[in-house]
C-alpha cells in the first residue's frame, strides 16, 4: 500500500488538494491547498482553457508540496451518465462489450460519441442468471480534457473519477446514508446501505445563489428566504432530493424514507452553510449533517470550518492510500 497519496477535487471554480501520509499511528493530513483556476473549467464540466487549468493544477501541487506521485482526482461534470443495468452473467471481457453496447444505445450523449465508462456490482442475489450493475459513463473527449494537459506536463494521475464516490472512505456511516455533494453548477446524490452502493444521481440545478453567500460570508450565510433566487435554487434542489429519496424508498418497499435512509451528509460548498443544513433537515424530516472527514487519530477537526469543502479531496486521498 502507498505511504503517501494526494487527493484532488476539480470543480467548476477551484482545484482542492489534500495530501495524506501513512504513519505508525495511522493516516494523517500532511497538507492541503485550494487554487482558483479562473474559469478554465466550464460550469458544465469540460476544460476549455488548458493553460489556465494546468497552471492552477501545478500551483496547487506546489502549495501543498504534493509532488507528482499517487495523484487521485475527482472531477465534477454534467457530461456524466449514471444508470443501473441488468445483464446476464458472462465472462469479464464479454461483460464490458455488453455494457459498452447498452450505454451506446441508452445514454443521452450524441450519436458517435466515444464513451469512457466504469461500473460496480450492486448488492443482491444474482437471480435468474442475471446481475445488477451501476454504470458510469462520459464522452471520452470530456475525460481527455482533464488528462491531456497534465500528460503534456509529465503529470500522470493514478485515478480519475467523476462524482463523489470517494466520500464514504472518510465519512463512513452505518445503515442507510445519503451523501449530497454540492457546488455552484449542481449536486450529486449518492445512497449507500451497509456501505454498499444503492443509487447515484447527478442533479443539474444552478446553486450559485445559495453557494455565493456560503463562500462570501465567513460568519454564516443568510437564510434562503432572503433572496428569491436562493429560494428557487433551494426548492429545486430539495424537490429533486425528495424525489430521489422517495424512489429509493419505493424500490426498497419501505413505508417511510427514514426506514432506509438514516440521514443526509452534505459536502461541498453548501456543507458549511449551517442555515442550509437546518432548512434541508426540516424539509426532509431526517437528520442532515455537514461532512466532517475522518482520516486518522489526532486529525479531529483538522480542516476546521472548511471540512465539508475538503471532504471529497480527502476521500480521494484515503482511497489512494488504501488501494495504490
Amino acid at each position: 500500500m502507498a505511504r503517501r497519496a494526494v487527493g484532488i477535487e476539480v470543480n467548476e471554480e477551484v482545484i482542492r488538494i489534500v495530501v495524506l501520509r501513512r504513519t505508525r499511528r495511522g493516516p494523517v493530513v500532511e497538507a492541503r491547498a485550494a487554487v482558483s483556476h479562473g474559469g478554465a473549467v466550464e460550469p458544465s464540466g469540460v476544460v476549455t482553457d488548458t493553460n489556465g487549468y494546468l497552471h492552477a493544477f501545478q500551483e496547487a501541487l506546489e502549495r501543498a508540496r504534493a509532488g507528482r506521485l499517487n495523484l487521485c482526482i475527482a472531477v465534477a461534470s454534467q457530461h456524466m451518465d449514471v444508470r443501473e443495468l441488468e445483464l446476464p452473467i458472462m465472462p469479464q471481457r464479454d461483460l464490458e462489450h455488453a455494457i459498452r453496447f447498452e450505454l451506446a444505445n441508452v445514454t443521452r450523449f450524441g450519436t458517435g460519441e466515444d464513451l469512457a465508462f466504469d461500473y460496480v456490482s450492486l448488492p443482491g442475489d444474482q437471480q435468474r442468471g442475471r446481475r445488477r450493475l451501476l454504470a458510469l459513463s462520459a464522452p471520452r473527449r470530456v475525460v481527455r480534457s482533464f488528462l491531456d494537459p497534465l500528460y503534456a506536463a509529465a503529470i500522470y494521475p493514478e485515478v480519475l473519477e467523476m462524482g463523489p464516490f470517494a466520500l464514504p472512505w472518510v465519512c463512513p456511516r452505518e445503515g442507510g446514508v445519503c451523501y449530497l455533494h454540492t457546488g455552484a453548477a449542481g449536486a450529486y446524490v449518492l445512497i449507500l446501505e451497509a456501505q454498499e452502493f444503492r443509487l447515484a444521481r447527478r442533479v443539474n440545478v444552478d446553486l450559485t445563489p445559495l453557494v455565493r453567500p456560503a463562500v462570501d460570508n465567513a460568519q454564516g450565510p443568510a437564510a434562503p428566504g432572503a433572496d428569491p433566487l436562493a429560494v428557487k435554487s433551494f426548492e429545486e434542489l430539495a424537490v429533486n432530493l425528495e424525489r430521489t429519496l422517495d424512489f429509493h424508498r419505493v424500490r426498497r418497499r419501505a413505508a417511510q424514507v427514514a426506514e432506509v435512509v438514516d440521514g443526509v451528509v452534505v459536502s461541498g460548498d453548501l456543507g458549511r452553510d449551517l442555515q442550509f443544513v437546518r432548512d434541508l433537515e426540516q424539509r426532509l424530516g431526517i437528520p442532515v449533517t455537514p461532512a466532517d472527514p475522518i482520516v486518522g487519530p489526532g486529525d479531529a477537526r483538522a480542516f476546521g470550518d472548511e471540512a465539508p469543502v475538503y471532504a471529497l479531496a480527502c476521500g480521494m486521498g484515503a482511497r489512494g492510500l488504501a488501494t495504490l
